[in-house]
């Protein structure tokens, strides 16, 4: 009997704080000190390296826009760890390829979290395309998208 591989993807839920979670960020975008948005995702390669979609931070440069090539922006690699707690990477560079779909992203740590983190662990690269019917296995956020506007909250206060 030969076995058929199937054309359509199938997806798997994980559980939020597996071993793929150690690896891979969510993308938020904070175009102005009171709004953010949640959209994308990135796979770390390094200790200070991201990958991501190009068209994600195209994305990002066409809704926000740049001025000499300096985004109008900041982004954020976050990952979510049991406690919640909160890893944050700030990108404070990123190079588009000219000739494919890749971004690639620096990071420094943003919180005490990032900063602290005593195991990183990255995910390694293959470099070589597949072989012709090979299994291709690929990770993404169902629809990670958001957006929060901050309220501006007034207290009140008698003056006497």
């Amino acid at each position: 009997m030969s076995s058929v591989l199937s054309k359509e993807p199938s997806f798997k839920n994980q559980d939020p704080f597996n071993i793929i979670e150690r690896i891979s960020a969510r993308l938020i975008v904070f175009p102005s000190p009171d709004e953010m948005y949640l959209s994308g995702s990135c796979v770390r390669i390094a200790k200070n390296l991201y990958i991501t979609a190009k068209h994600v931070c195209t994305d990002y440069l066409d809704q926000f826009g740049s001025t000499n090539e300096e985004a109008l922006f900041e982004i954020w690699a976050v990952h979510i760890k049991p406690g919640p707690e909160y890893s944050i990477w700030a990108v404070d560079r990123a190079w588009l390829c000219p000739f494919s779909d890749l971004a690639v992203l620096h990071t420094k740590p943003y919180n005490d979290v990032a900063g602290n983190d005593a195991e990183i662990i990255c995910v390694g690269l293959e470099l070589r395309p597949p072989s012709i019917a090979e299994r291709i296995v690929g990770f993404g956020h169902h629809s990670p998208t958001g957006h929060v506007k901050a309220l501006l909250l007034f207290e009140w206060v008698k003056i006497a």
